[in-house]
């Protein structure tokens, strides 16, 4: 149902909004549930909660969509961050703590 009326509006951008608290493993039970809504981007939240931001790549990739904000809050109440693909990665390899 949810699919049928996406379709009838036809946005140009769909967002997902996803906690980088999901588990990789949850990723690969909802990553085919919403690949059927055709997702155009992503938004990470929660950053701040987990040093493991691994889920955020294996969404973006799964997906293949961009990940183009990111915030520390919950439900996106604290200000949105465009994400420095170089500052993420070091996070990832553990030589940085945060994105900006």
């Amino acid at each position: 149902r949810l699919k049928q009326q996406v379709a009838r509006l036809n946005p140009r951008f769909r967002v997902v909004v996803f906690s980088a608290l999901t588990r990789t493993g949850d990723l690969t039970h909802l990553v085919p549930k919403l690949q059927v809504l055709a997702p155009t981007h992503l938004i990470v939240t929660m950053l701040d909660q987990t040093p493991r931001w691994g889920s955020a790549i294996t969404a973006a990739t799964s997906l293949n969509t961009p990940i183009v904000f990111t915030t520390d809050s919950p439900s996106a109440t604290s200000p949105l961050k465009s994400p420095d693909p170089d500052a993420f990665v070091r996070h990832l390899l553990g030589l940085e703590v945060c994105l900006e």
